[in-house]
């Protein structure tokens, strides 16, 4: 028998993940569907369901059972109402997940709703949508209903039984020749998980004939049902530097923990110089990306280093932002007057504020030759995105 907890004559909810609620607490114990006392009243409230926006979850997907609760009768009428979700197992008996309820009062003709959300961290099973009407302080239950609704999980992979082997099987990449400064590339993997289902990251880089790392991005928690393929692209905007420019591949378990497969050069190309281009010689030799999600109110550093390849460049204004992708807030730092040696590589920092809100933001760095603003006569660097989660 499960305890339940309830705050006596105060709105009330309750889900899987805890209580909210403010008064003076009381504990029961019920069971769905019982009542727990002999004398029942009337009841005029009814409980429907709405349409799920999947039958079935996918990776990546999740799905919201929706309750709705109607007052028919002409008097208003106080109650708890209740949404109940439960896993049925294969020996066909069912396990309650999650819980939503909230007692309060509604009027004649009103209808509210109440949500409870199966979410793709969810085992691979059949969940069943409930939902109840009792009399205040879950004394009566006065409708029930046990089958409102269900919906399948397939695919999601838990911590258990999936092997984390996901393979590039192949690959491909728009161009095996670019003009530096000015002609992006795209970079194509067919990613397959051939055993079982699993959740990985994958991370996508381009690096020079030296070894130097000059692009990378990644994505987290990829998930394929068994046998699935995908496809997964990334694109390095532009080069700055004459030479060959290799892929490099790995998958590793989610959040970095472990590395699976490495693929050193699945793909290479060259960069040759684009002679109507002015500023050819000006290079990025590592982005300087934290390499993962970064918690809200941590802050973070982005340490593009740049050199220039053609000769030293002076007079330089070079400015290192990030940018939300929704919202256009901007964070940047600006270098003034600046000398770009051409062996050496030289470092351009931006912190970050802890305060940024959450979101996704573009990270950049621009180098202007004579004044700062003419967009016209400067190298732009997209150095990546970084997750404020």
């Amino acid at each position: 028998m499960k305890h339940i907890s309830f705050f006596k004559n105060t709105p009330t909810v309750l889900n899987i993940l805890g209580i909210a609620s403010l008064g003076s607490l009381a504990l029961f114990a019920i069971a769905p569907g019982k009542a727990l006392a002999d004398a029942t009243p009337s009841n005029t409230i009814i409980v429907t369901h709405s349409t799920t926006p999947h039958a079935t979850i996918k990776p990546s997907e999740n799905n919201t059972f929706t309750a709705t609760f109607t007052n028919q009768g002409s008097q208003p009428q106080t109650a708890v109402l209740d949404v109940e979700t439960y896993r049925q197992g294969s020996d066909g008996n069912q396990t309650k997940v999650k819980q939503n309820f909230f007692e309060m009062t509604l009027g004649p003709n009103e209808s509210r709703t109440l949500d409870v959300t199966v979410d793709v961290n969810s085992p691979v099973g059949t969940y069943v949508l409930k939902g109840g009407v009792f009399s205040p302080h879950w004394t009566n239950n006065l409708a029930w209903s046990d089958f409102l609704q269900k919906v399948e999980v397939v695919g999601v992979n838990q911590s258990g039984p999936g092997d984390n082997n996901v393979m590039l099987a192949s690959s491909s990449e728009t161009f095996t020749q670019v003009k530096i400064a000015s002609q992006p590339n795209t970079f194509t993997g067919a990613f397959t998980s051939p055993n079982t289902a699993n959740t990985v990251l994958i991370d996508i880089e381009v690096y020079n004939e030296s070894n130097e790392r000059v692009f990378q991005t990644f994505f987290d928690n990829v998930s394929f049902v068994k046998g699935e393929t995908k496809n997964i692209s990334a694109t390095i905007p532009i080069v700055y530097t004459q030479t060959t420019y290799h892929w490099s591949v790995g998958v590793f378990t989610p959040s970095w923990k472990q590395l699976v497969h490495w693929y050193n050069s699945p793909q290479s190309f060259v960069a040759t110089i684009d002679s109507s281009n002015t500023n050819p010689h000006i290079s990025i030799v590592d982005f300087g990306l934290p390499k993962q999600n970064i918690p809200q109110g941590q802050g973070f550093t982005i340490s593009p280093r740049l050199i220039s390849a053609g000769g030293a460049s002076t007079n330089l204004y070079i400015v290192v932002a990030v940018t939300n992708t929704a919202t256009g807030l901007r964070q940047q730092m600006i270098y003034f007057n600046q000398t770009l040696p051409s062996d050496i590589p030289t470092v351009f920092q931006l912190t970050a504020s802890s305060s940024l809100p959450v979101g996704d933001y573009d990270a950049t760095a621009q180098v202007f030759h004579d004044f700062l603003g003419n967009v016209k006569n400067s190298v732009n660097f997209h150095l990546g995105t970084v997750a404020v989660r």
